[in-house]
């Protein structure tokens, strides 16, 4: 077959492909078995929809996944950036917000592991202790997703928590006397 011919044909057939799809997506549920629609339709009822906001800050659950993995990237391996810091606890009250509206939402254990992995970079006393809760909601609450059964693994191997705190005074060679901070490090299992 001549190389003009076999251009042809390629494309006929990726333009017969495309056709083919675009009957079968607007032909919704109805091509798929019943059993799965009804499955494939009770998953997605329990959605939130992409134009819902929740929250103070009124963000999407869009909005929250992109705030929480953008903080976790700002971090870093760890901070205490008080930016940084309030733009989680806005994204964590919307979390809040719209795991408490739609608890079932299939796309809820990814943002909580999303604020899990962004709390634990924080090094504060009450970030890790959000961390550690996370961890432990994640693992019951959401235990057959592919994220509670990493962090199922996980916490059998403890959770260290991870944070600053201020100590009474720095050691003799600061003459100033001005106040340390000190890393604290406790594993709980």
């Amino acid at each position: 077959m001549p190389r003009k011919e076999r251009r042809g044909w390629v494309m006929r057939r990726l333009a017969f492909a495309i056709a083919a799809f675009a009957a079968l997506s607007m032909d919704g549920l109805s091509c798929m078995h019943p059993a799965l629609a009804g499955q494939f339709s009770a998953q997605y009822y329990n959605s939130a929809p992409a134009d819902e906001y929740f929250g103070r800050m009124k963000l999407s659950y869009l909005g929250i996944d992109n705030t929480l993995r953008d903080s976790a990237v700002r971090a870093g391996a760890y901070t205490i950036d008080s930016g940084i810091i309030s733009k989680v606890h806005f994204a964590d009250n919307a979390l809040q917000a719209w795991a408490a509206k739609y608890p079932r939402d299939p796309e809820l254990p990814h943002s909580f592991f999303l604020a899990f992995q962004v709390y634990a970079r924080i090094y504060t006393q009450d970030a890790q202790e959000k961390a550690r809760e996370y961890m432990h909601l994640i693992a019951t609450r959401y235990a057959e997703s592919p994220f509670g059964k990493l962090e199922r693994t996980q916490m059998h191997n403890g959770f260290t928590k991870h944070y600053f705190a201020m100590s009474l005074s720095c050691p003799n060679g600061h003459r100033a006397r001005i106040p340390c901070r000190v890393l604290v490090s406790r594993t709980y299992r």
